[in-house]
Order: C-alpha cells, then sequence, then structure tokens
C-alpha cells in the first residue's frame, strides 16, 4: 500500500496538512504563533537585531504571564507540525523558535476563515 504512494504524482494537498495540523492546537498555541509571526513581544534592546523574527521563551513568558509555565510544553506541538522551529538561544535556560513559512500560510488561513465568517 505504502510503495503504491511512491509512485503517485499527485501534488501534496497543502490544504489537508494546514487543516490536521490546526485540528491539534487549541487556543494558546495559536496566540503564541501568532505573537511570534507578528513581531509583537516585548522588545530586547540588546538584542533586537541578533536574531529577528526569532521569539526568546522569555519574551513569550512575559507577553502571556498567563501561560509563562505552560511556554515550553507548548512549543513542541508547534514544532512537530512544522509551524515553529527551534533556533538556538541566546543565553542558558532562555530557548528560541522562529515560525516557519507554513506557519505563516497556517496563520493566514485562520485569517482568511475568519474574515469569511
Amino acid at each position: 500500500m505504502l510503495t503504491e504512494n511512491l509512485q503517485d504524482d499527485a501534488r501534496l494537498d497543502l490544504g489537508i496538512l494546514i487543516i490536521n495540523a490546526l485540528a491539534d492546537l487549541e487556543a494558546a498555541h495559536v496566540r503564541v504563533l501568532d505573537a511570534i509571526a507578528g513581531g509583537s513581544l516585548p522588545r530586547r534592546p540588546d538584542r533586537a537585531e541578533r536574531l529577528p523574527g526569532v521569539a526568546l521563551q522569555s519574551q513569550l513568558e512575559e507577553q502571556f504571564p498567563n501561560l509563562a509555565a505552560g511556554i515550553v510544553p507548548l512549543m513542541p506541538a508547534l514544532v512537530r507540525h512544522g509551524l515553529a522551529e527551534d533556533r538556538l538561544a541566546h543565553a542558558d535556560d532562555n530557548a528560541a523558535w522562529a515560525v516557519t513559512l507554513f506557519g505563516r500560510g497556517c496563520l493566514r488561513y485562520l485569517q482568511d476563515s475568519t474574515s469569511e465568517s
């Protein structure tokens, strides 16, 4: 069965990937993903130019104090679905992530679907 699919020239249905990824997320995941993509996180003047588009764990915890203890456990779902990727952190105990192109596409899909409602 699986080997039959190796010869299939059908194009990857990106819509199915988006739906599957979003179905596995909760509101907190989407809020965090949107904050990273939109750059609406607290600024770090000493580090602002080093890694543009990268969110530090400390920034996310400051932006979402009610989610602070859950930021690190939230991120693996975003990474697993290809919505975000791990990045090098600036300091020990301060993880970092960036939104992928696929993650930005998923956010656009959500924005488009809510504007049609």
